[in-house]
């Protein structure tokens, strides 16, 4: 016999004086299971000595009746309110069973200011987009609408626009800036637009320096606060003339500002050192028809009249 099997025993008996001669004698030779034997014995002879209790006459009876009291007592007395209870309550110092009526009606009051909010925040209203007009173009290459209604064609930021070899456009963005593209591939975006191929002149109306227009390109950035420049892209540089106003050119190995009648030309390796013949102050900067370069740059002027 081992500890485990003494302690299985004394559990199973409910006197230590019962033991049988196996505990006995493995008690003797094991002081653990000893002292173990000795506690049980010492447990029981507290308990003889102690009175034992006489239960009282009816004491069943009595306790299942007092359970039966205090059961009907806590049905009969309201429940205690509720945080929210409370907190509508003292809202709406109305009848309880109309209280939650008037909790409704609030309720769809609320929702009906809430959508009414939303509908005239700014985020509903229109994002500005730039408006163009085909001058020239191939209609095979264009979606039907535009080549059935050239004029007013609103353009979202973010979605390329690639109107081909020969192609000339007239943007307008209200307030803004206008832009003529000959030959162009661009993407409209939040701050001006980016052009993949082509030459565009550009027109804009002065604003805040906190707030360029900027016209991104594969070589170089080109950023202005108020002013007329052409960007002539070809597959291996970015030419950039400036006939009012002042550019500013940002290329990762550095920053060139332009002034009226300055040129620069811009490759992937940076700057380049070539020199462009200026534009003199009004004359067109793109190789349109008279006539056609008549209507961009009157269209230019009426967006920003006494320049």
């Amino acid at each position: 016999m081992n500890c485990q099997d003494v302690r299985a025993e004394l559990d199973r008996l409910e006197t230590a004086r019962a033991i049988s001669q196996e505990v006995a004698d493995h008690a003797r030779g094991c002081p653990a299971c000893q002292a173990l034997l000795q506690a049980d014995r010492r447990l029981e002879a507290s308990l003889l000595v102690l009175e034992q209790a006489t239960p009282q006459v009816r004491l069943t009876p009595r306790i299942m009746a007092a359970v039966a009291r205090e059961a009907s007592t806590a049905a009969a007395a309201p429940a205690p309110l509720s945080f929210l209870d409370r907190l509508v309550g003292a809202i709406f110092p109305v009848a309880a069973g109309r209280r939650w009526v008037a909790v409704g009606v609030a309720l769809l009051l609320l929702a009906i200011v809430a959508h009414q909010t939303l509908v005239r925040s700014p985020s509903s209203i229109p994002t500005p987009q730039w408006e163009m007009t085909l001058l020239s173009f191939d209609a095979e290459r264009l979606p039907r609408e535009w080549a059935a209604r050239p004029a007013g064609i609103l353009l979202p930021w973010g979605e390329p626009v690639d109107l081909g070899p020969g192609s000339l456009c007239s943007l307008q963005w209200p307030g803004r800036a206008t832009a003529a593209i000959r030959d162009g591939r661009f993407v409209p975006a939040a701050a001006g637009f980016r052009l993949e191929r082509g030459r565009a002149t550009v027109q804009v109306v002065k604003t805040s320096p906190a707030t360029p227009f900027t016209v991104a390109t594969p070589f170089a950035e080109v950023a202005v606060v108020g002013t007329r420049f052409t960007l002539d892209l070809s597959a291996d540089r970015l030419h950039v003339s400036v006939a009012q106003g002042r550019v500013r050119v940002v290329h990762p190995t550095g920053t060139r500002d332009l002034n009226p009648g300055e040129s620069l030309a811009v490759g992937a390796t940076g700057f380049v050192p070539v020199e462009l013949p200026p534009l003199a102050p009004g004359e067109p900067a793109s190789s349109v028809s008279p006539a056609v370069a008549g209507s961009i740059s009157s269209t230019l002027e009426e967006e920003s009249p006494g320049r």
